[in-house]
């Protein structure tokens, strides 16, 4: 296996060592009481991105301990997690709750879904696999699985946050760090590999695979946001109020005609 392509397994490799320390991190943001979207949690309420979800076939690419997928499920869906790390898998059925909608797990890569064509109305990517598999890949993958007329949600990174985030590091500053046209791979300071694509790129991506971009969502964070304690508060305020961390790719499988 080339180093251009066994990213699946550094990250399978990675999130399986990190997975009890992610737990404790979302942990010490709590619980959202709603759907949210990012790191930061922008409300689904206000966003409304999804719509209606009841009786809707989601697949949750990127699953992790599948609390947004169980939101999800609240919300009426049937759904899917699928994730590469069978350790983020353990917590998720640790954590499913008796008199919850249930939720599927499935141990799988998001770069060959182990799923029928047209097989879901909804994928959603909430920091999830779309920010760790190549997504010249995994968005035609996603786009084979859902049914025509079916919605692709990619909540990842935001391009402005890389080019200000040294490639050895996660906190962003005020300068340009790395060059806009060759964005693509990047290996992460925690054993990941990171994928990201100019604004451009996404929009060629999407339109190579047959969707149609409905929507770029760029959302401010609640100033009152919890901040993890492990990153620099001041540095993160600064950021969050000035340039966008999160960005929403909202894009549509067209109906056959």
């Amino acid at each position: 296996m080339s180093a251009a392509d066994d990213h699946g397994r550094r990250n399978r490799r990675a999130w399986n060592r990190m997975a009890d320390q992610y737990q404790e991190i979302l942990a010490e943001m709590g619980a959202p009481g709603e759907l949210t979207w990012g790191w930061w949690r922008h409300s689904e309420h206000q966003l409304d991105i999804l719509g209606e979800l009841t009786g809707r076939d989601v697949l949750d690419l990127g699953c992790g301990a599948a609390g947004w997928a169980r939101r999800l499920a609240d919300h009426g869906a049937n759904v899917v997690g699928v994730d590469a790390s069978a350790r983020q898998l353990v917590h998720a059925a640790a954590a499913a709750c008796a008199g919850r909608p249930a939720v599927a797990l499935v141990n799988g890569d998001a770069e060959r879904l182990p799923f029928a064509d047209a097989s879901f109305d909804v994928a959603v990517s909430n920091w999830g696999a779309l920010s760790f598999c190549d997504p010249h890949v995994a968005v035609p993958e996603a786009a084979r699985v859902l049914r025509p007329g079916g919605l692709l949600v990619v909540c990842t990174s935001s391009p402005i946050y890389w080019l200000c985030t040294p490639p050895d590091a996660d906190q962003p500053g005020a300068d340009l760090r790395r060059g806009y046209f060759d964005m693509h791979r990047s290996p992460g300071n925690t054993g990941t590999v990171r994928f990201q694509l100019p604004y451009g790129g996404w929009i060629q991506t999407f339109a190579a695979a047959g969707l149609t971009v409905e929507a770029l969502i760029e959302p401010t964070p609640d100033p009152d946001t919890v901040i993890p304690k492990h990153l620099d508060q001041d540095t993160w305020r600064h950021w969050l109020a000035n340039w966008p961390f999160d960005v929403i790719w909202k894009v549509r499988k067209p109906t056959r005609r």
